[in-house]
């Protein structure tokens, strides 16, 4: 008997599926090619080679075998017989024997379609619960009638027991209000202040065209040598300032939640903050503005032990590459996952590139379908013959027929001239022109102009973003308590129709975008190269993320207030100094860097690492309250939750749910924090502006995990 040679294989290797399959079917051809020649000598079977079959029964090529065996054997009610060719194959297939059964690109698609097909359903079914049960905790927590209300300034030792139950449930709803509903009510202002910004910013381009015949594209030239453009993140954020420092804002405060507000002397934020002292005592409540100690809490799961990928590809004597290993290992926990949870996980951890486009849509709530496009492998090979993984994803798609239309030359293309011509297409003509200076700019991402200039005018043409798209999220998310107003305002505007047509009962929303917000756009193209792809991303990611800081929005807000409150506790005498140098807040130079998801100043590769992160935290958003949709306790001590988070218990750190979009401020006041020695040393504006020019060399994800999990402090 010959002697068995060693492989010169790692001990840490070895168990890995991957290779094992990879070992077993070299074998497997050796030895069906030395028989093919005639060959008289047969190598010696591999010891463990039935082990290694069972082991790999776990991958994907082995789910889509056996997801394709049980759907054969459900279609003939199983009516196959105990000695049929079949049955024998079927069983070959699930012991994961030599002999396979013939397993064609064809059963490799109606199995995988079968799987996607479960899965679609599943994360519908999964929705429709999340919005039901939102609706059904919105019906508890209604207020109670205005009637029901004691009036101000009434004696209650003059009013019966009916009024003082009255000023019982008022309390009570107080105390029940959410955190979104708080921090709306206070932007009413604000809101208002801004619906009338963007009102007169149209009608000024609404101007050019009066008595013209001319295109859109010589309206937007017309626009941009007038200076008329996208609303600025400067222009938003002195709007939101404004807004709420102004006396309606500080009335609401006092009259509404009892809260005692000095007006004179200086709190402990009140150096390095733009706002109000009635809007820096929200600080004090952690439901609103969370302490570095809470983030930490609900950001647990970042730690750096725990965001590794499940397979450690430190390993240098593998025989593959070693980031294929991670992709399958992930291939394999998506095909098995039925509530998102999985893709939270892989998106912590790092999605691998070839699957970042399936993870993203299903992190996202998209439908996937099963394509039958050109063929990777040939008609008469095997599929398990070629283990690159990165091939069985290409078969997948989110793209659907509405984005098809949607994305089309008719929608982009199109010259309307005066009798023709809806706000809509000036939007499209001011948004072509931002496309041009934010992406046509870019050194990374340049070479996507084309597609991002169709993709920025569709978008803010297509209705069903403002109408239907952000309320399905606003439901899903429990803000459908409208008790203090329309939550749509902020998130979307209403823009006055033009003289001489009829108002409709309902007019339709429009979304307004910031002026950069192209840059949103760009980076998916590193995602997929399909246009009508791109769309759908595009949409869900703005209707789920970037719209609800695009405007003077509670998340807007409450991003704002976290970043004032993280340089006040991490870096506060940078802080004080920036804020005497600019003679206001930092926020001026990072808040346009939050906006826009930081796509202007990190490289390709670290914006989708951010969104990685930002993703999956939305996924558990999405179907768990956040602390922006709980209560928030105005009518509570302090406390109360102070013992709540000083308390050590685990389930608190598991209902301390973040807001996704906590991430964009946190990332912020680190890259401050980062630069504070050098900002105590700046002695002017100009010499503090050039420590915040673009980066190129900024990572994320370990500023972030510095700024939570050590000890910064400025």
């Amino acid at each position: 008997m010959p002697e068995r040679r060693s492989l010169g294989l790692h001990e840490s290797a070895k168990p890995l599926r991957t290779l094992q399959r990879s070992l077993f079917r070299a074998v497997t051809q050796s030895v069906r090619g030395t028989q093919a020649n005639g060959g008289s000598t047969t190598p010696p079977p591999v010891v463990g080679a039935s082990v290694e079959g069972k082991e790999c029964n776990d991958t994907w090529s082995s789910l889509l075998r056996r997801e394709f065996v049980k759907h054969i054997e459900c279609a003939c009610d199983g009516s196959i017989e105990e000695g049929s060719d079949a049955k024998s194959k079927a069983e070959a297939g699930l012991n994961g024997t030599v002999v396979t059964p013939p397993f064609t690109r064809d059963n490799m698609l109606s199995a995988l379609g079968l799987i996607i097909s479960r899965q679609n359903l599943a994360l519908e079914h999964l929705q429709h619960e999340v919005i039901e049960a939102r609706l059904q905790e919105d019906k508890e927590r209604r207020p109670p009638p205005r009637a029901n209300t004691p009036l101000a300034g009434a004696d209650l030792n003059d009013t019966d027991l009916s009024t003082e139950d009255a000023v019982l449930q008022t309390k009570g709803y107080l105390e029940n209000t959410m955190v979104a509903t708080v921090l709306q009510s206070l932007l009413a202002p604000t809101q208002s202040r801004w619906q009338e910004f963007l009102t007169n910013r149209i009608s000024k381009v609404r101007e050019l065209e009066v008595g013209t015949e001319k295109p859109l594209h010589e309206l937007a030239d017309e626009a941009q040598a007038a200076s008329i453009s996208l609303p600025t993140p400067d222009e938003l954020l002195q709007c939101l300032v404004d807004g709420l420092n102004s006396e309606e804002a500080r009335l609401l405060v006092v009259n509404n939640w009892d809260i005692e507000v000095c007006d004179t002397g200086i709190d402990p934020y009140g150096l390095m903050t733009v706002f109000h002292p009635h809007i820096q005592v929200l600080a004090q409540y952690p439901n609103i503005v969370p302490s570095l100690r809470r983030l930490r809490r609900c950001f647990s799961d970042l730690h750096p032990q725990l965001t590794s990928s499940t397979v450690n590809p430190a390993g240098r004597d593998w025989l593959i590459d070693p980031s294929l290993v991670i992709a399958e290992d992930q291939l394999d926990r998506l095909l098995q996952d039925n509530d998102n949870m999985v893709v939270a996980a892989i998106l912590r951890e790092g999605v691998h590139p070839f699957l970042r486009r399936i993870v993203y849509a299903r992190a996202l709530g998209l439908r996937l379908s099963v394509t039958h496009g050109d063929p990777i492998w040939n008609a008469q090979s095997d599929p398990q013959a070629h283990p690159c993984v990165a091939s069985l994803p290409r078969y997948l798609s989110c793209a659907t027929k509405d984005a098809r239309d949607m994305v089309s030359r008719s929608h982009t293309r199109s010259s309307l001239y005066k009798g023709q011509k809806l706000d809509a297409a000036i939007l499209q003509s001011l948004m072509r022109q931002d496309v041009r200076l934010s992406v046509g700019d870019s050194d990374n991402y340049f070479t996507y102009v084309d597609d991002v200039e169709v993709l920025a005018a569709v978008i803010v043409v297509d209705r069903r973003l403002p109408n239907v798209m952000i309320k399905k999220v606003l439901t899903q998310l429990g803000r459908v308590d409208s008790s203090h107003g329309e939550m749509l305002d902020g998130y979307t505007v209403c823009l006055p129709q033009r003289d001489g047509l009829q108002r409709l009962p309902h007019h339709p929303r429009t979304f307004f975008p910031l002026s950069m917000s192209s840059s949103l756009i760009a980076p998916l193209g590193n995602i997929t190269s399909d246009t009508i792809e791109q769309y759908e991303l595009v949409t869900a990611m703005f209707s789920q993320l970037w719209m609800r800081i695009q405007g003077p929005t509670p998340e807007l807000f409450q991003c704002c207030l976290i970043f004032e409150n993280l340089l006040a506790e991490c870096a506060p005498s940078a802080a004080i100094h920036a804020t005497h140098l600019l003679q206001s807040s930092p926020l001026i130079f990072l808040l346009s860097w939050m906006l826009n998801g930081f796509a202007e100043i990190l490289d390709p590769t670290d914006v989708l690492l951010l969104w990685d992160w930002v993703l999956a935290y939305h996924v558990k958003e999405m179907q768990r309250r956040s602390v922006l949709s709980s209560t928030t306790g105005l009518a509570s001590y302090l406390d109360e939750y102070s013992e709540e988070i000083d308390s050590e218990h685990d389930d608190d750190c598991k209902n301390a749910l973040p807001c996704s979009l906590w991430l964009l401020p946190v990332l912020a006041a680190s890259l401050f924090v980062f630069r504070a020695p050098l900002i105590l040393k700046c002695e002017t504006r100009s010499e503090l502006e050039s420590l915040f020019v673009f980066e190129r060399h900024i990572r994320c994800r370990i500023l972030i995990q510095s700024l939570l999990f050590t000890e910064m402090l400025g």
